[in-house]
């Protein structure tokens, strides 16, 4: 446990008595109301909405100090947008967790410190470095299992996926960049580094700070990592989302499953005959499966509490992108 972890419940955040909580507060109530009318008019208007009318409210949220909810409202607008990929389960459960965020933050002073910097980090509130000094990092030897870029909020954004030796939770670094400046060389996928990774603050993150990375003294990792079933995964992937009802990108690795093309739907299917939705285009699957060979894979990917969006494939100590460039 660390030193903000063991922090009492009820014990306020400094922040709370900052001049920009009152603008939060705001913002969330206004953002309620929007979401209140928007149930009462009914989701079928969504689809006929300009883009102006999402700018407007997403917009709004920036201007009082709430980022995290403005890229919430994106998302929620790609999910209208889509009419290939339209479902209104997908918008309801979108809006579920926006006003879960809101109901949280309305009461977020009864709450314990860890849930409280969870909330505040998640409406886009920044973990400043002095904020992670007090917490003790974690020693470790890790293997990279991922590296991807994309972009969120007009930033150019890596992340960057690690699996522990010895201690248990994988670890997220997260590096962001304007335009065309450049991000420092990015780790190999597969390598083998050594670190001191400090944990974000909240109730359960994966984002780290790292600390200096070298070559690991390791010259293999260890054998078995990860679910060897489905239901273990989703059991406890169940557990962690009772700490954490916000966890957007739950990383995984699941062992002995097999690609499969299934009425209409790229799944994967365990021993146990248990299975799981893809995220993941056409031309990536059929370059699984041709990987696959008929034959069961361990497949190291993020979970969006829908569907698994695979990232490498391991197989002995090798991991192997499932980027298109790199096959």
């Amino acid at each position: 446990m660390t030193e903000i972890d063991a922090v009492p419940s009820g014990s306020a955040h400094p922040f709370l008595s900052q001049p920009r909580f009152a603008d939060m507060m705001q913002g969330v109530a206004e953002l309620d109301l929007w979401i209140n009318d928007l149930l009462q008019q009914g989701l079928a208007i969504l689809p006929d909405q300009p883009p102006e009318y999402w700018e407007f409210i997403s917009k709004k949220m920036v201007d009082l100090k709430l980022p995290g909810l403005g890229r919430r409202i994106n998302r929620l607008h790609q999910l209208v947008a889509d009419p290939g990929a339209l479902s209104f389960s997908d918008i309801l459960s979108e809006l579920a967790d926006i006003g879960l965020l809101i109901r949280s933050f309305g009461r977020i002073d009864q709450l314990p410190v860890p849930m409280q910097r969870e909330i505040l980090q998640q409406l886009g509130w920044n973990v400043k470095k002095d904020e992670l000094e007090p917490i003790r990092p974690v020693h470790d030897h890790w293997l990279v299992m991922g590296v991807s870029e994309g972009e969120e909020d007009k930033l150019r954004l890596r992340k960057t996926w690690l699996w522990p030796y010895a201690s248990s939770r994988p670890a997220l670094l997260l590096e962001f960049a304007w335009g065309k400046q450049p991000f420092s060389p990015p780790l190999e996928v597969g390598r083998l580094v050594q670190a001191d990774m400090t944990f974000y603050p909240g109730t359960f993150s994966f984002r780290v700070q790292a600390g200096e990375i070298q070559d690991s003294g390791l010259h293999a990792f260890k054998s078995e990592i990860g679910d060897n079933s489905i239901r273990t995964f989703l059991h406890r992937y169940g557990q962690v989302g009772a700490r954490n009802p916000w966890i957007i990108d739950f990383p995984v690795v699941l062992n002995e499953v097999l690609p499969v093309y299934c009425k209409g739907n790229f799944v994967i299917v365990d021993r146990e005959r248990n299975r799981v939705p893809l995220k993941i285009s056409e031309t990536q699957m059929w370059r699984l499966m041709l990987l696959s060979a008929g034959n069961p894979l361990s497949l190291f990917g993020e979970w969006d509490g829908e569907a698994l969006a695979p990232i490498s494939i391991l197989g002995g100590q090798e991991v192997l992108p499932l980027e298109l460039s790199c096959l």
